[in-house]
């Protein structure tokens, strides 16, 4: 990974000024009556847009602009929240939302109602940040910018929870994707709606080391000589450092490190213009791979297969999708959706070991960096024949020595660089078992009385391989470079 302090640098933020304004706090409403149809009116912050950027590409203010049939959701008083639609056919950073509520004392809206989770009793409201955008040109999709209001009649002026990052790419390439890798960029978040003056987006604390992927589908191509801008969503705070990946559609990867990246609410943060300029080999065999949340892997050439030579520790699917991370017994003996764990729930212990994952995360598709797969049961069989058979193979394959081996792990050579390690697993009662004394890797492939697994152990040199395994199991995972 190249580290370039310079390039990506931003640009003093565009701070956008409030046009026609009002306050949060409105005349009081008499009166309540159930379940009546009613119209409310919206305005919004004249900043980013949640759904199309208005205005000239030279201006520096942008309005938020509802779209026909955009939802926000609504609240009277604290009950549940219920989507109100625009009933205008016009783009407009003003509407009237139409939809069935009771009078109240006290209204509270929130834009997109997807996103709404849950308004409690002390009126903090928790949503979801996604870890993954859509491109959209000039702008960004629908639904990407969270938006609030609270007021006491139904005259609503929503406040922008988030900034914009404005990247700024050019080049002779198709993106299909840029990433951004830094802490606290997505997930479950919070926000006070009894808010004063300006709203403030709570995120978690710490914040977790995240991975926001922008999805530009089938490729965006880049100009030589005029700049493609690319916007992200982002929670408004200080980001010490933040990793920039921008892949393309014929498998190129640039990769940028920035310092100290301040996004601030309601503005956009533009960067200095980036020429893309391809890693000199990304994914060199041999070498090193990237996952999806920046961690880099060695890779080793065994035969005629390029392997990961460390376990993942990848939390998110390749897509940016989030894998629900299980540290409960209960919890995950009834899961049979995708779900990760850290070996007896250490924090420290993934760094050399990485995650246990069950098999229904491995049936994604989606957990190996893209241009890599999770290995089917004859991949590993092609594996363990070039080494000799599954007799011999498991000590060619085991890291030597007791660095993290129990016992004297005699005969082990390693001598392939696969760097093989007991990092255990998890039963299907939530139980940890095996650290030190067994590696335990799923297959992709689904044998007659479950899936397909391998394991070495301790004081033995075979590669051992059983088609029995439980999904609900919690195994390692290697990925092996696609064709």
């Amino acid at each position: 990974m190249k580290t370039i302090p310079h390039r990506f640098i931003p640009c003093f933020p565009v701070l956008l000024l409030l046009m026609g304004c009002t306050g949060d706090v409105f005349s009081s409403r008499d009166g309540k009556h159930q379940n009546s149809p009613m119209s409310i009116h919206a305005s919004t912050e004249n900043a980013q847009t949640k759904t199309l950027l208005s205005g000239e590409p030279g201006d520096p203010v942008r309005s938020i602009c509802f779209l026909p049939l955009d939802s926000i959701a609504f609240s009277a008083d604290l009950g549940e929240f219920k989507p109100f639609v625009n009933t205008s056919s016009d783009t407009l950073p003003y509407a009237t939302f139409s939809g069935d509520l009771i009078d109240a004392d006290m209204y509270f809206a929130f834009y997109p109602w997807k996103l709404a989770l849950n308004l409690n009793r002390d009126t903090l409201l928790t949503l979801k940040l996604p870890h993954t955008q859509q491109y959209k040109a000039g702008g960004f999709a629908s639904g990407a910018y969270p938006m609030v209001s609270w007021s006491y009649d139904t005259n609503l002026h929503f406040k922008n929870l988030c900034g914009l990052l404005k990247l700024n790419l050019c080049g002779d390439v198709s993106v299909s994707s840029l990433s951004l890798c830094a802490p606290g960029l997505a997930g479950v978040a919070g926000v006070d709606m009894r808010y004063q003056g300006v709203p403030q987006l709570i995120m978690p604390t710490p914040p977790a080391y995240d991975t926001l992927t922008l999805d530009c589908g089938e490729g965006v191509q880049l100009d030589d000589e005029q700049a493609t801008a690319f916007y992200f969503v982002l929670p408004p705070a200080l980001y010490e450092s933040v990793t920039l990946i921008v892949r393309t559609t014929d498998h190129q990867q640039m990769t940028e490190t920035t310092q100290n990246l301040r996004i601030v609410r309601s503005s956009i943060t533009p960067t200095s213009v980036i020429e893309f300029d391809s890693d000199d080999n990304p994914n060199p065999p041999g070498n090193t791979v990237l996952d999806i949340q920046g961690n880099v892997y060695k890779t080793v050439a065994i035969g005629n297969q390029i392997w990961m030579a460390e376990n993942l520790k990848s939390t998110l699917l390749n897509d940016g999708t989030e894998i629900p991370h299980i540290t409960d017994n209960s919890s995950w003996n009834s899961l049979t959706t995708p779900g990760y764990c850290r070996y007896d729930n250490d924090q420290t212990l993934h760094s050399d070991y990485g995650l246990l994952y069950n098999w229904f995360t491995v049936e994604t598709g989606k957990l190996c960096p893209q241009g890599w797969h999770v290995p089917s049961h004859a991949e590993w069989t092609e594996l363990t024949d070039y080494l000799g058979g599954e007799s011999i193979a498991g000590n060619k394959l085991k890291e030597s020595g007791t660095g993290h081996w129990a016992g004297s792990n005699p005969g082990s050579t390693n001598e392939t660089g696969f760097t093989g390690l007991p990092g255990g697993l998890r039963n299907n009662y939530g139980v940890f078992q095996y650290l030190g004394y067994g590696g335990f890797w799923w297959s992709a492939t689904e044998g007659g009385g479950g899936v397909w697994y391998r394991y070495v152990y301790f004081d033995d040199s075979a590669v051992y391989a059983y088609d029995n395994g439980l999904k609900e199991l919690g195994f390692s995972v290697r990925c092996v470079k696609s064709d």
